[in-house]
């Protein structure tokens, strides 16, 4: 009945550090066209490779971020519900000389031209609650947190997103579903693949939940079903990150303290 789990035929492409994302990293957005929902930003990498980032307009407080080379239509889903996507929410965008912003009645959301970065700010306040990180590099190409990007894994046809996200002095986080370890998981390497825990002494968990919260005030919720590694702070003290195994990555930010 008991089967060991081979952890390393799809933890390993989800080791960022023997991925040379340097080159697959996105640098910046070429240009841009408004759509019934949000925007579309066609990026470059920073090999001059194409890279399609889509923010849709969910509420006045719930914004949607999907990245991949293609960007297909709606992706058939379960974990969604349409019904919640249907409706639309009024919003405004605006350009300038080093970004555009997308505004709802309650968040602005900047978009740099070059290098590339999203920030989320609440109307009204001069800093962001959510910022991509851009910069935590280690030593030569490497990053202690990869930036947005997508790379090839090892398999055919499989791809890993990453993603890094700049952390305030201590946030904490909270969320990710089943987990036998102290409510915060700051400081934390957490692996979300359903698999046999057996016990309660381990990493290993029924239910991951691809959703967390940080006491700065949002959440994320990851639209994947595939495995996700989050490095929350285990790597570095000023970035937390995520890769996840699939075609595109696709996420909500969704703001309320």
């Amino acid at each position: 009945m008991k089967q060991s789990t081979r952890w390393d035929e799809f933890a390993t492409e989800l080791d960022f550090m023997s991925l040379p994302v340097a080159k697959h990293a996105v640098r910046r957005w070429v240009r841009y066209g408004e759509t019934s929902d949000g925007v579309l930003f066609y990026c470059e990498t920073a090999t001059g490779a194409p890279m399609r980032f889509r923010a849709s307009v969910v509420r006045e407080d719930v914004v949607r971020f999907r990245v991949g080379p293609e960007l297909a239509g709606t992706r058939e889903s379960e974990m969604l519900a349409p019904e919640a996507l249907a409706d639309s929410c009024p919003f405004e965008i605006e350009e300038t000389e080093e970004a555009v912003v997308l505004s709802t009645a309650r968040l602005r959301v900047v978009f740099s031209r070059f290098p590339w970065q999203v920030r989320a700010y609440v109307n009204g306040a001069e800093l962001p609650f959510f910022a991509e990180r851009v910069d935590d590099r280690a030593y030569g190409p490497a990053y202690e947190a990869p930036p947005l990007s997508i790379s090839e894994g090892r398999g055919e046809e499989r791809r890993v997103c990453h993603e890094a996200v700049a952390v305030q002095p201590g946030e904490a986080f909270y969320g990710f579903g089943e987990q036998f370890n102290a409510l915060d998981k700051w400081g934390r390497e957490i692996v979300s693949w359903a698999i046999d825990c057996g016990n309660v002494t381990s990493t290993r968990s029924y239910k991951n939940v691809p959703f967390f919260m940080s006491s700065a005030g949002y959440g994320l919720f990851l639209h994947s079903s595939a495995p996700i590694v989050y490095r929350i702070g285990s790597e570095s003290a000023v970035s937390y990150s995520f890769d996840v195994l699939d075609e595109e990555l696709d996420y909500f930010l969704i703001y309320g303290p």
